[in-house]
C-alpha cells in the first residue's frame, strides 16, 4: 500500500472541481493498492497539476487500517 507526497510536506488525496486536494497527515490521504498504480497517479498529477514534487511512500499503518 502507497501514498503519495507533494512537495515534501502534503499528502495528496485526489482532485476536486479541477484543484488538487491535500491532507496534512499522510493517514487522510489516498492510499494505493500496488506502486505501479501509485507511480501511474504520480504521472497523471503531473500532468494535470505541474510543478509539484510527487513521491510515492509506503502508507502508514493508520491509513491502511482506516480506508
Amino acid at each position: 500500500m502507497y501514498v503519495i507526497q507533494v512537495n515534501e510536506q502534503d499528502w495528496l488525496v485526489g482532485l476536486w472541481r479541477g484543484w488538487l486536494t491535500l491532507s496534512l497527515h499522510p493517514s487522510g490521504a489516498l492510499v494505493y493498492r500496488s506502486l505501479s498504480a501509485a507511480e501511474k497517479a504520480v504521472s497523471y498529477y503531473n500532468e494535470v497539476a505541474p510543478g509539484r514534487d510527487y513521491a510515492v511512500k509506503p502508507a502508514p499503518v493508520a491509513a491502511v487500517l482506516t480506508t
